[in-house]
């Protein structure tokens, strides 16, 4: 499931990673400490879960995105 959330994430930012993914190409010297990453909330569908369990497994995401240190900020969604 948390698997889904990241790779939902990627897919719904297309053109901002295109763009991220054409400045660090173009000889710009980036490393994977100055790079954002946003954390969209995913619709879970046919899927019955509870609303609780949706949220812990967003936040549970989220956190440990945060603990690996790859990124110079973890964003939810709705934050620029």
């Amino acid at each position: 499931m948390v698997a889904v959330a990241v790779v939902t994430t990627s897919v719904a930012h297309p053109r901002q990673l295109s763009a991220e993914n054409a400045a660090s190409s173009s000889g710009t010297s980036s490393t994977a400490g100055q790079w954002s990453v946003q954390v969209d909330k995913v619709d879970p569908g046919d899927v019955a879960l509870a609303p609780s369990f949706q949220i812990a497994i967003y936040e549970s995401l989220v956190d440990e995105l945060g603990k690996t240190k790859r990124f110079k900020q973890v964003l939810r969604d709705g934050d620029r």
